[in-house]
């Protein structure tokens, strides 16, 4: 594995959470973990600070969906792409949303895994620390979503929005991915 892990889950189709509101979210649903998988108010210790997972879990979506420009007001969120493609738009808010001024960018999401390899899955939520072979600076540390299907790892690195920052996703395949939030503890 990599990482120091936090938490292990499955996912689980035939669990449906419900379909997430509208009118941000288009086309898309909570789905499946199980019970006693939830990660909800743990705390998790990143570069020296204490995050407060606020919500986590599976959304899907069975054809196209989306969701409109909404803002992360005092949460971090990480997503994890597992199945299917699209893209994600995140903004500062520094300027109009149409000006280009280098204050938003766009993050293609592609998952390398099919919903039936997914169903088959185990997930693991761990803690890594860049040892200098990307753009983080050595030593930062980060999340990681391990996955083990059919005797094989890998991991994913999340597309992630800062506190306070906003974005939308359009996904333009049926789709799964996992959403982790998670906002500073202060002391």
């Amino acid at each position: 594995m990599h990482g120091q892990e936090f938490a292990r889950f499955k996912y689980d189709p035939k669990i449906e959470r419900g379909r997430l509101p509208g009118p941000i979210f288009v086309g898309l649903d909570w789905q499946g973990m199980r019970p006693g998988e939830e990660q909800k108010g743990r705390i998790l210790s990143i570069d020296g600070a204490s995050w407060e997972i606020t919500v986590a879990g599976f959304q899907s979506c069975v054809g196209t969906g989306h969701s409109v420009l909404h803002q992360e007001a005092t949460e971090m969120e990480e997503m994890y792409m597992v199945e299917g493609e699209g893209k994600m738009l995140a903004w500062d808010g520094s300027t109009t949303y149409r000006e280009y001024h280098g204050n938003y960018w766009e993050t293609k999401l592609v998952g390398a895994l099919t919903r039936g390899q997914a169903s088959r899955a185990n997930f693991t939520l761990a803690v890594a620390c860049d040892m200098g072979c990307s753009l983080l600076p050595r030593g930062r540390e980060y999340t990681v979503l391990n996955i083990e299907v059919d005797g094989q790892t890998s991991h994913t690195l999340p597309a992630f929005i800062l506190p306070g920052y906003s974005h939308s996703a359009v996904f333009t395949k049926p789709s799964l991915y996992f959403v982790m939030k998670r906002k500073i503890v202060v002391k």
